[in-house]
Parts: C-alpha cells; structure tokens; sequence
C-alpha cells in the first residue's frame, strides 16, 4: 500500500529544473516526491536499471543467461583478469578464458581468495557428468572444488588431484574429500577422504594413508611419534584395501619390509605361494 500512496501523494512527474537539482529546489513548476523516492531508492539500492553486461562477456553471457540471471554490479579488472557479478555467480575473464563459477562454489572458492589465492581462476565449468553420482567439480589453476550433498564443497589442489586418482577418485576405495587440507607448525599438510587421508611433506611427499591405518598411527602419535612420517603409500590394488583377489601367475614377486612382519607384505606372500 504504502507505493500507491507515494503516487497519490505525488501524482506529476518531476520537470527538469526540478531533476538537474538532484535532492535541491527546481522551479515554481516543481513536484519533488517522485524524485526524491527515485533518489534515495538508486541511493540505497542502485541503478534501476542494472549494469551492462560487459563486453568480454557478452557471448558468455548469452549462452549462459539462464543460470546467470541478470547483473548486479559492473565490471571490475585487475592486472591479471576482469569478472562480473550476476545473480546466479560471477563470469571471469583471464589468460584462462572466460568461465563462470556459480554461488554455491563461490563461497569456498572466496575463503582461498577468490582469484587471487591458491586456486587462482578457473578453467573449466561446473563439470558432472563424468562425476560420480550427486557429484561435480570445477576446475581452478590451483585445484579443483568437489561438491556433493553429503559432504559440502571442498577443495582439492593440483597436488592431491593425480594422487586421488590413481585411487579412482570418488569412485575408489578412498571416495569422496570430506574435509580440506590442513598443515601444522612443521609442515605437514592432510586431508581427509572417506577412506583415506592424503598426508604431504616436503621430505616424503603426498602418501596415501586409509581410515584403518591412520587410525594406528595417531594412536602411536602421527609424525611426532615412534613411525613418524609415512615414507609409502599402500598401492591402490592392493587386496588389504579393495578386498579383491591379485593374479601373480607368471609373475616373479618380491616383498622387503625392515620388520618381516608387514601384514601387507605377508598377505602378498602368501598369496604369491598360493
């Protein structure tokens, strides 16, 4: 009700002595409500008419329009690239191309710092089709952001990527990242997957650690304990972590562990005899 009576209140349109004066006095001929409702609405909220889209988007923008939406605000650039936000996400212009990345990857790509952080700007667009179910990703200059409904966005980096799939990604025993990587004060850095933790030092690099053994380790105090850093990971195929069986016919099988007593090991021992 209240914008009806606005109009009731003032029903002529403001003239130009009274526009060119912007919130101060036109002439004797002046009406002034509409005016200065169209003021403070552009004051308080912006444009009425929304921002241009810009030129290095137009043809994005296009094509897209329909998850998009209209913009919110103009174009901004830096040395490194310009972007545009839009009510469905933001569209980037770089070295990389022209991508938009949607707000529900927003946010977490905004606590890396947006393009100018870890994750850089993307390369790629939302991508799920050769995702696992309920699964997508985009991809960044600096790693990838993995979403799924049951365990939020999280961002992998170019340095876990090549190890997580030689696991078979979401689809391997260590599925889905259900966490993001954190470092500690003497640099190693970890991430949680459904059935495993990467764990990263400069010294022994990205080893692979499943659920079953991570738990051992940090019961006998991670890197600062007796093992100390994982020097191997546990190779993808292998029956203690698949379950599955390992055709060793015709081949010439070898097994060193310091203690002889490795249960990985001797499981393959034995299967090698069998």
């Amino acid at each position: 009700q209240a914008t009806p009576d606005l109009y009731y209140y003032t029903p002529y349109q403001p003239n130009r002595a009274a526009l060119n004066a912007g919130y101060g006095n036109g002439d004797s001929c002046s009406s002034y409500g509409n005016r200065n409702f169209y003021n403070y609405f552009t004051d308080w909220f912006g444009s009425t008419t929304g921002f241009d889209v810009g030129g290095q988007f137009a043809e994005y923008f296009a094509a897209n329009q329909a998850w998009l939406g209209y913009t919110t605000a103009p174009v901004t650039c830096s040395p490194s690239g310009c972007s545009q936000t839009f009510q469905g996400g933001m569209a980037f212009s770089s070295a990389a191309g022209v991508h938009g990345v949607r707000n529900d990857y927003v946010s977490a790509w905004g606590n890396y710092g947006r393009e100018f952080g870890q994750l850089g700007y993307p390369t790629s667009e939302k991508l799920c089709a050769d995702m696992g179910t309920g699964t997508c990703r985009q991809e960044f200059q600096g790693g990838w952001l993995v979403s799924n409904a049951s365990v939020g966005v999280r961002y992998v980096s170019s340095a876990y990527i090549s190890v997580w799939g030689n696991w078979g990604r979401e689809y391997g025993a260590m599925g889905l990242p259900i966490s993001d990587a954190g470092c500690s004060a003497d640099g190693v850095c970890m991430q949680a997957f459904q059935g495993a933790w990467i764990v990263q030092h400069s010294v022994v690099g990205a080893r692979v650690v499943p659920n079953s053994v991570f738990t051992t380790w940090s019961a006998w105090g991670r890197q600062t304990g007796t093992l100390g850093l994982p020097v191997a990971s546990l190779g993808p195929s292998l029956a203690s972590v698949y379950g599955g069986e390992l055709d060793l016919s015709r081949a010439v099988f070898i097994a060193a562990s310091q203690s002889g007593r490795s249960p990985v090991a001797l499981l393959l021992a034995e299967a090698a005899r069998r």
